[in-house]
């Protein structure tokens, strides 16, 4: 990193909009697997390149994630609904279990036996992801049958769904009060668990379709049904390291 600018760990660069750094998709892929070496502003004489791969722990730091701007394009801004299985996992366990009002969120999930269920250890169980996809193919609907909203997305997360709404109608470009009303209709008129602030804030990060969430090992895999078996399906290949390792 340059003199002036602190380190991190996330790491931006433009993809659409000008300067263009890559000519296509396998640019972008050379970029995630070895970010060090395919630095696109390596070459460049700018300050905003990665760390000198002596100051970090590896000579090539692999990316644990990776994410798109939801205003990654000039044409308009992509409307994000995101539905996490632990907000499920909570909508369900306060339902449940008595006295809520003097338990923290963490203890009212384990009051309710969602900490202990497959899989052991997280903010959800596997029943509310599957939850959280069927209420994701209820957005869908509802952008479809009463938003006028053509061809949303609906892609399961790692860790629950994101519905995504048109990326490039010229007609669509989602101010503030439109994100209000929408984010009013899923969360008041049908009771959807959603994350309020991905909606209404235009200037959102959301995977990568295609790219791994690392904390679950899974794919993030756009979807066409709520059957989806994310369990098989959206499990991460296997590779030679990985093999390797393992003997």
């Amino acid at each position: 990193v340059s003199d002036d600018r602190p380190a991190t760990d996330f790491i931006r660069r433009r993809t659409k909009a000008a300067p263009t750094f890559w000519e296509d998709d396998s640019d972008v892929l050379s970029f995630l697997q070895s970010p060090a070496r395919n630095d696109p502003l390596k070459e460049m004489n700018h300050g905003n390149r990665l760390a000198d791969p002596d100051v970090v722990d590896e000579a090539e730091p692999v990316p644990n994630a990776a994410y798109v701007a939801t205003d990654y394009t000039n044409s308009s801004w992509l409307l994000f609904i995101d539905i996490d299985a632990k907000d499920v996992a909570l909508e369900r366990a306060t339902e449940a279990v008595t006295n809520t009002a003097t338990k923290t969120e963490a203890e009212i999930r384990d009051a309710a036996g969602i900490i202990d269920a497959e899989p052991a250890g997280y903010d959800y169980a596997f029943r509310d992801i599957d939850r959280a996809l069927e209420l994701g193919f209820q957005v869908h609907d509802i952008m479809v049958e009463q938003l006028n909203m053509a061809d949303p997305v609906v892609q399961y997360s790692g860790q629950g769904c994101h519905v995504f709404g048109p990326t490039a109608d010229s007609d669509h470009r989602y101010d503030t009060q439109s994100r209000e009303y929408i984010v009013d209709i899923l969360t008041t008129k049908y009771e959807i668990p959603i994350d309020e602030k991905c909606t209404t804030d235009r200037s959102r990060f959301t995977r990568l379709p295609f790219s791994l969430h690392g904390d679950v090992g899974q794919v993030v895999t756009p979807i066409d049904s709520p059957s989806f078996d994310y369990r098989t399906e959206a499990q991460a290949p296997v590779t030679d390291n990985d093999l390797a390792a393992e003997q």
